[in-house]
């Protein structure tokens, strides 16, 4: 099934090099689909982008997932290099972590270790103040920890980038303001801190093996890793929650960093448990397991697309997405990132990752099969998503990533 994504994979990468980028190396969060180029500002409105974004709607969403999006490239470009050996790859790999060195720095005025979306670009971004949340940082650190190996003089400063990102948010108890309007704790009784595993586990992990000298590191693993065994954190919860690993690389990232000690927490009645979850959510999905509606009410007979009556953008966080019922579809996405991680950690490698080739095969045509929600219901959505039907980043990014992920699991099966 992989080989059918050969072309496709090869589409993507041009369109990444020819359009993902910014005069200064940033990359943008999002393109327009429908002009290959960043959107026009007056196309981002407040009603498209939340209240979060009210004062400068089009600097916030071009950039929002930028460092995501960079950390997922980076991942991706070492990946090809392993597999294919392909020189450029790294040369890319170099300039990419030399923007985001450059982010870092420009963030350090707010705190040592802080490191802050770049809304508005490298010229705009002083103007804000927003950290990474723990979805930006977990493939960030991933792609920074696959480069390593091959970064030369510059390991030295990637590695203290790390190790300071990780102590800021240390030094918050592992909690941050998120878009000064809630707490975003990591915390085994707040639904929303689920996935901060993504990056919490794998950069202390990491730090525990760095920094000998410190055993703090190692006590906060072996608290985290605790959570797992007693069950305050499970993998996959039921209902299509926040998966505890959701980028594809962290799981297998966290695998090679513990050692022996990764199978006496994510043992292998965990790891089947976490799969029957993730495959029995995804079968009630429409057309076999490869689409959903976002709002299943959206499929009755009548239905029209409407923003709840009872929302009030000033007290429910201002995302009018939340609020909006709509006829909005949606391929699987981080169900693919976590089928490659299971593959990648040695569960049932060979149908694990068929199943990913498989779901990955759904986005051929490039850009218009990479937006949020399906391109095609984009004349049928309220004004509030639609975005989410225009706009490519990093799902298309991911997917790239998640591509290489795959031939390198495939040319090595001894890998991760």
């Amino acid at each position: 099934m992989l080989e059918s994504c050969h072309e496709t994979a090869h589409a993507v990468d041009a369109y990444i090099q020819d359009h993902f980028f910014d005069p200064f190396g940033l990359m943008y969060s999002a393109i327009d689909s429908q002009r290959d180029a960043p959107f026009e500002r007056d196309f981002i409105t407040p009603i498209k982008v939340p209240r979060r974004a009210a004062a400068e709607p089009w600097a916030y969403w071009t950039y929002e997932d930028s460092v995501m999006s960079m950390g997922l490239y980076l991942d991706a470009l070492v990946l090809k290099h392993k597999v294919t050996g392909d020189a450029s790859c790294l040369e890319r790999a170099a300039a990419v972590w030399g923007t985001i060195h450059k982010i870092y720095s420009c963030s350090q005025v707010h705190g040592i270790g802080c490191f802050l979306r770049p809304y508005a670009g490298f010229e705009g971004m002083a103007r804000f103040m927003e950290p990474l949340g723990t979805d930006q940082a977990s493939p960030l650190f991933s792609g920074l920890y696959r480069y390593l190996p091959y970064a030369g003089g510059a390991a030295s400063d990637i590695r203290r980038l790390m190790l300071r990102t990780l102590e800021w948010y240390e030094r918050q108890g592992f909690q941050y303001f998120y878009y000064k309007s809630f707490i975003h704790r990591y915390e085994p009784g707040d639904p929303l801190a689920h996935h901060a595993n993504s990056y919490y586990l794998p950069a202390i992990a990491w730090a525990a093996r760095e920094t000998h000298e410190d055993d703090r590191w190692e006590r906060h693993l072996e608290e985290r890793l605790g959570h797992f065994r007693t069950g305050g954190y499970v993998l996959c919860r039921p209902g299509g929650g926040p998966l505890a690993f959701c980028w594809g690389s962290d799981l297998p990232i966290l695998r090679d960093l513990l050692g022996s000690k990764f199978n006496e927490t994510f043992t292998s009645g965990l790891l089947n448990e976490a799969h029957r979850v993730l495959l029995q959510d995804m079968s009630g999905w429409e057309e076999n397991g490869t689409v959903r509606r976002i709002c299943p009410e959206s499929a009755e007979p009548g239905f029209e697309p409407h923003v709840d009556p009872s929302f009030d953008a000033k007290k429910d966080f201002g995302f009018a997405y939340f609020a909006t019922r709509h006829h909005g579809r949606a391929r699987p996405r981080h169900e693919i990132d976590f089928l490659i991680a299971l593959a990648a950690v040695g569960y049932d490698r060979e149908r694990t990752a068929a199943k990913a080739a498989e779901l990955l095969a759904l986005r051929r045509d490039v850009p218009r099969d990479f937006t949020a929600f399906l391109a095609d219901d984009y004349h049928c959505l309220p004004e509030t998503v639609h975005l989410y039907a225009r706009s490519v980043g990093p799902i298309m990014v991911e997917w790239w990533r998640n591509y290489w992920l795959l031939r390198w699991l495939a040319s090595n099966e001894d890998s991760e």
